[in-house]
C-alpha cells in the first residue's frame, strides 16, 4: 500500500499528524506504527532534538540578543545584496496561522523557505511575467507559496522581485498586520578549483539543468496533497512527488538540478528548518560539501516607513 494512503488510513482511525510530529510522543509513535505497519522509529529521526535554539528561547530573545554575530549577526539588505547570488536561500519566520503550523510540526523557528537567483535570462523573466518589473540589482526570489502575486487559487510557484519582495514582506507582517517579522539570508559559498578563491554571486545561466527546472516548475500550484507535507517532516515520503509543490521542496529540487544535492536526493522530504543554522546539526551542509557550503543565516534588516516602531522585530 503506498505511504500516502498508509497516512491517510491513519488519520481515519483517530491519529493526528501534526500532534504526533509536534508531541512524538512514544504513545502516538505506538499508534501510528500500528495503524500503518510502519516502523517509524527505526532510524532514530523522531524525538532527534538537534534544534541548536528552540523556538521557545528564539522567541524570548530581544532585538538586540537576536542581532548578536553569534546568533543572527543582522546585515542591512544593501549590505547583503552585493554578495547574494543563485543558490543562496532566504528564511522567513512568519507569524500567521499557517505558518504557525508549519512551525510548531516541524519545530522550526522558519516556516518558509525561499531561493535566491541572480541574472536570469530574459525568457525566465518573461516566462514569470517579469519582463516589466526587473529588480535593479539582478536578484529575485524563486518559492513556492500559498498565496502568490496573481492570487492564484491554493497558491504555488512564483518568481519576483527581491527588494521589492523583502519590503513587500515586511509592510505586510510589520506594518499591515503589527506583528513579529524575521527575514535571514544565507549565503552559498561555491567551491572553487584549487587555488582559486571560493565563487560567489553564481548566476543563473551557469546552470543549464536549473534553467529547466524555472521552466518545469512555472505554473505548479501549491502542495495539494497535506499528507505528503506532514510525512516529510519525518522523512516518510518514499518517493519524490513534484506534481505540486510546498516550498522547502521547491528549493530542495533546485538544488539537485544547481548540483548543491545529489540526484538521488528526495526533495519530498526536506522541511524549512533544514535549511537553517538552528537545526543543531546543520544538515543541509552534510548534503551541500561536495558543492561548497551555506553560511550561516544572517537576519536581514530593510527600512520600510511605518515599521519603525511596529514591533520588535
Amino acid at each position: 500500500m503506498p505511504l500516502a494512503d498508509k497516512l491517510t488510513r491513519m488519520t481515519e482511525k483517530g491519529v493526528n499528524l501534526f500532534d504526533l510530529v509536534v508531541d512524538r510522543g512514544q504513545t502516538r509513535i505506538a499508534q501510528l506504527e500500528k495503524a500503518t505497519g510502519i516502523d517509524i522509529n527505526q532510524d532514530g529521526r523522531l524525538g532527534d532534538k538537534r534544534v541548536y535554539c528552540s523556538n521557545r528561547e528564539l522567541e524570548r530573545m530581544t532585538d538586540e540578543e537576536l542581532d548578536r554575530p553569534e546568533m543572527f549577526n543582522a546585515i542591512h539588505y544593501d549590505e547583503a545584496k552585493a554578495e547574494m547570488g543563485t543558490g543562496d536561500i532566504i528564511l522567513l519566520h512568519g507569524t500567521e496561522l499557517f505558518s504557525m503550523t508549519i512551525k510548531s510540526a516541524t519545530r522550526s523557528w522558519y516556516s518558509h523557505v525561499s531561493l535566491v537567483i541572480r541574472d536570469p535570462p530574459n525568457d525566465i523573466l518573461k516566462l514569470y511575467g517579469l519582463e516589466n518589473e526587473t529588480d535593479p540589482d539582478g536578484l529575485y526570489v524563486f518559492e513556492s507559496d500559498s498565496e502568490t502575486e496573481d492570487g492564484r487559487e491554493g497558491g504555488g510557484v512564483q518568481m519576483r522581485p527581491l527588494r521589492k519582495w523583502v519590503v513587500e514582506m515586511k509592510r505586510y507582517y510589520a506594518v499591515e498586520r503589527q506583528a513579529r517579522f524575521f527575514l535571514a539570508w544565507r549565503r552559498m559559498v561555491w567551491k572553487a578549483p584549487p587555488g582559486c578563491p571560493s565563487l560567489q554571486r553564481r548566476k543563473t545561466c551557469e546552470f543549464p539543468d536549473f534553467i529547466k527546472v524555472l521552466h518545469e516548475a512555472h505554473g505548479k500550484s501549491y502542495e495539494k496533497k497535506p499528507v505528503q507535507m506532514v510525512a516529510s517532516t519525518v522523512h516518510l515520503n518514499q518517493k519524490e512527488d513534484l506534481s505540486s509543490v510546498f516550498c522547502s521542496e521547491l528549493v530542495a529540487w533546485s538544488y539537485k538540478a544547481l548540483g548543491i544535492f545529489t540526484p538521488a536526493e528526495n526533495a519530498s522530504n526536506w522541511v524549512p528548518l533544514q535549511f537553517s543554522w538552528t537545526y543543531k546539526s546543520d544538515i543541509v551542509n552534510e548534503h551541500t560539501k561536495l558543492a561548497g557550503k551555506l553560511d550561516k543565516d544572517r537576519r536581514l534588516r530593510i527600512e520600510v516607513p511605518g515599521a519603525e516602531c511596529s514591533t520588535k522585530y
